[in-house]
């Protein structure tokens, strides 16, 4: 099979897979307790008033309805209207994503930039001091929730030192970067403990093979054997590890630009499911299943071009 096949074949498997969890999501949200035309109206709304606002908005109507109506919308590109914000969902999507792609891809950026040197010295280290700090310091960071980490360096940072602005959304593109410098950093910390780990093992194991062995026989330089050898086969499970947590930094960023007040739509998110705003919540699902899927294809593709026997086999 031809690279070019491989990524087709992968392509078409994620349709139905997108489908399911479409799926799966609107039947959750319809399982959850609450009454949407209640939070709307609030609790002093009449018996009528909230029936004809149940009518209005579909909710009277069977769930395998809503969900038929739901797709037959989703496929002319059409999300529906918020019931919180009375507004286009694409539209809303589309004025916020913006931040929270920019905090997820900045997030990436510096795990790659800080896990790759750090796992390459730790495994260069192994059993030393450097080797041990590496190991203490992942464990710690990995006993850190994230709402903590990120109160803790909101307080210290930007309350006390006055480093980093307190949250919110820059003007202009680089007042934007200081504004999601913290955020992203905070965001990135459990991924980039996760990759050096991950990195500082394959190339320790890499390290062992005959082949390494044989080129320090020929006497090829360590950093020949470290970068030229040892490190691309080192990469794929770190490319692994990267490519399936990129969806967890979508999912925590929930949870950071709620505590930054980011514009993003994690914090949107969060304000829909409290509202029960159902059609708002399968909107912002959507796209992050979307993007989800799309970047694990990215990174089968990835694999492909890495190591051709993926897909020749």
């Amino acid at each position: 099979m031809t690279l070019e096949k491989y990524a087709l074949k992968r392509f078409l498997e994620i349709i139905p897979v997108f489908f399911i969890v479409l799926f799966i999501v609107f039947l959750m949200l319809h399982l959850i307790p609450g009454d949407p035309a209640k939070n709307i109206l609030g609790i002093m709304a009449t018996p009528e008033r909230l029936e004809q606002l149940r009518e209005t908005l579909g909710l009277n109507e069977p769930v395998y309805k809503q969900f038929y109506r739901f797709i037959g919308r989703l496929l002319h590109g059409d999300l529906g209207r918020s019931i919180r914000y009375m507004a286009p969902i694409t539209t809303l999507i589309f004025s916020r994503i913006k931040v929270t792609l920019a905090l997820v891809m900045m997030s990436g950026m510096i795990c790659v930039i800080f896990s790759l040197p750090i796992g390459l010295y730790a495994a260069k280290n192994h059993g030393k001091l450097p080797d041990y700090a590496v190991g203490v310091s992942s464990l710690f960071i990995f006993s850190m929730p994230e709402f903590w980490t990120g109160l803790l360096f909101l307080n210290l940072f930007a309350l006390k030192l006055g480093w980093f602005p307190t949250g919110g959304w820059g003007a202009g593109a680089l007042n934007n970067l200081y504004h999601l410098f913290l955020p992203s950093l905070i965001l990135a910390l459990f991924l980039t403990a996760l990759v050096t780990r991950t990195l500082r093992s394959d190339m320790l194991e890499v390290l062992q093979k005959e082949y390494i062995r044989l080129a320090r026989t020929y006497g090829f330089s360590e950093l020949k054997i470290y970068t030229k050898y040892a490190l691309k086969n080192a990469l794929l499970p770190t490319i692994t590890v990267i490519g399936l947590n990129l969806g967890w930094l979508l999912g925590s960023s929930v949870v950071i630009e709620t505590v930054f007040s980011l514009p993003g739509i994690g914090a949107m998110l969060l304000d829909a499911v409290i509202v029960r705003d159902y059609p708002l919540i399968q909107g912002i699902s959507l796209v992050f299943a979307l993007a989800i899927l799309l970047n694990n294809y990215v990174v089968d593709i990835l694999y492909g071009i890495i190591d051709p026997r993926i897909y020749r086999e």
